[in-house]
């Protein structure tokens, strides 16, 4: 028996048409919640050298801006 909960088919069907990091990118209400999102991160992200990991939460829109600000030794 799985344990994986059954997914919604309209929500897999929201997310194999929506390019999600492109919808960050532009303007409006969806470039606010990406400036909004990096604005927190850099608020609560620990002071210097850090590693940034991206667990796949998403298109990894917000690591790459959070590993050029804390670049990791």
């Amino acid at each position: 028996m799985s344990s994986t909960p059954k997914i919604d088919p309209r929500i897999l069907n929201f997310y194999a048409e929506v390019d999600e990091a492109g919808r960050l990118d532009r303007k409006g209400s969806a470039h606010l919640e990406y400036e909004r999102t990096q604005e927190l991160l850099r608020r609560h992200l620990p002071p210097g050298h850090a590693r940034v990991i991206d667990i796949g939460g998403g298109p990894g829109a917000h690591a790459p801006p959070a590993h050029r600000r804390r670049p990791h030794r």
